[in-house]
């Protein structure tokens, strides 16, 4: 996940692919969303999930603290950045 996420081109691609979950696919929208400077979209899907995943809550969290950190909440950025090292 961390690499596709990483390489937009590989992003689009892989929406399609059925090997990755609906959660990481999440993850890799949100991340196109936040490259596109659509902050508060990004909160609005991110911002309702869970998972069991600690690679796919790390990387929520820190699309969230991106997002929030962009939108000037940037004590709410702390706080998900923090739990992205979690």
């Amino acid at each position: 996940l961390q690499e596709i996420v990483s390489r937009p081109e590989l992003a689009k691609k892989y929406l399609n692919d059925k090997r990755i979950t609906q959660l990481e696919k999440t993850i890799l929208r949100a991340s196109l969303s936040l490259r596109d400077g659509k902050y508060q979209e990004v909160v609005n899907t991110l911002g309702s999930i869970s998972s069991v995943s600690s690679v796919v809550e790390s990387q929520k969290f820190y699309y969230l603290g991106s997002a929030y950190n962009n939108l000037s909440h940037h004590a709410k950025a702390i706080e998900c950045f923090e739990k992205a090292l979690e």
